[in-house]
């Protein structure tokens, strides 16, 4: 299973990255910036995508907009924060797939992971 992590905050990313590990998934690409992930999208297959969105600049929305367009299976699984709650609406238009709250505990990743990719890891 290969994932794309896209976040701003080196923390979240490292947090998540190990998060992932703990689920036995190894494959796991992380970017800070919209414009790499979209690069890396071009260039290679990926299974899921989670994303932080960051509502200062949208070309988070701009991203999950592109990648919808070019793979309208590909679940895109929103990271937000309980302030980000009320933009959920706009995420869920440009084609975000389901989303999960900060922080997300391993239990919770490995029900998305199930859920929208048939698998337990």
């Amino acid at each position: 299973m290969r994932v794309l992590l896209v976040d701003r905050s080196k923390s979240w990313r490292l947090v998540q990255q190990r998060c992932f590990r703990g689920l036995g998934i190894r494959e796991i690409v992380a970017v800070e910036r919209e414009s790499e992930a979209w690069g890396l999208f071009q260039e290679q297959d990926f299974d899921i995508v989670f994303i932080d969105i960051n509502w200062s600049n949208l070309s988070s929305i701009e991203l999950i907009t592109q990648i919808r367009n070019e793979h309208p299976n590909l679940p895109i699984i929103l990271l937000t924060s309980e302030a980000d709650r009320c933009h959920l609406v706009t995420a869920m238009k440009a084609g975000i797939t389901d989303y999960l709250m900060k922080p997300c505990s391993p239990e919770t990743i490995q029900t998305k992971l199930s859920k929208w990719l048939g698998c337990l890891v």
